[in-house]
């Protein structure tokens, strides 16, 4: 099997070293694509089950989360 992540992203802003991160995270252990959505933020897919936890402790060590990224959840709400 393999999963599709999505990373949480409030207004669509990183900052140079979470890219470079998710750079780097996506060619470890996802398809080596890091997909930008139409909402703001990052997915990353092709992510076989063995490499689920790796990478979203990867995706913790650059100070963002999957929390509420995906789902019947608001997202990315401005005003």
């Amino acid at each position: 099997f393999s999963f599709m992540i999505r990373v949480r992203l409030p207004a669509g802003y990183c900052t140079a070293e979470q890219w470079l991160a998710m750079d780097d995270t996506c060619q470890r252990y996802a398809n080596g694509t890091l997909k930008i959505t139409t909402r703001q933020t990052w997915q990353f897919h092709g992510v076989v089950k063995r490499d689920v936890k790796p990478l979203m402790r990867a995706v913790n060590r650059a100070c963002m989360d999957t929390l509420a990224a995906c789902g019947d959840v608001c997202r990315n709400v401005m005003c």
